[in-house]
């Protein structure tokens, strides 16, 4: 790091649990130089009373040493880009997602969010776009029921506020 001018890193693991422990012992030995952030649990997204469990896992890995929160991902689906519980459907602005950032807030984690691709990955692909380095299958404006680009632009706002 000292080599190529890095003063710190953050790793940003999106783990919880066990992964996020593992993670946390090796890189925990370089405070000075090294911030290692945790992901949040979606286990239960669906059913009722979401998010008690999920909220006391992400103090347990606060008092561990988790200092943020990351990266959170959505780019119209929901937040799928998780394990072990992909949130189909639940985007960042969804009160299910309140309790959670509000800890966050408390315990002045900051968050990590990925939310949406580039516009025109939104976009039909066609002689004026071609996806650019983007592969085909990665395309989102073929996809049924997804959130478009200046939605997801939308639901953030509304996390933030």
């Amino acid at each position: 790091m000292d080599e190529v001018g890095i003063e710190k890193a953050i790793i940003l693991t999106g783990e919880r649990g066990k992964a996020f422990d593992a993670i946390y012992e090796r890189y925990s030995r370089y405070p000075d130089r090294i911030e290692v952030w945790c992901g949040l649990d979606y286990t239960g997204y669906d059913k009722p009373g979401f998010g008690v469990a999920a909220v006391r896992e992400l103090e347990r890995c606060y008092k561990l040493g988790a200092r943020g929160v990351g990266e959170l991902s959505d780019k119209g689906k929901g937040l799928f880009y998780s394990k072990p519980t992909k949130a189909w459907g639940m985007h960042l602005d969804d009160a299910r997602m309140d309790p959670r950032l509000e800890k966050c807030a408390e315990l002045e984690m900051p968050v990590n969010i990925h939310v949406a691709d580039p516009r025109r990955m939104y976009e039909p692909m066609d002689a004026s776009n071609d996806g650019l380095m983007n592969a085909y299958k990665w395309r989102l404006d073929n996809q049924p029921g997804i959130v478009g680009h200046e939605g997801m632009v939308e639901i953030l706002d509304r996390a933030v506020k």
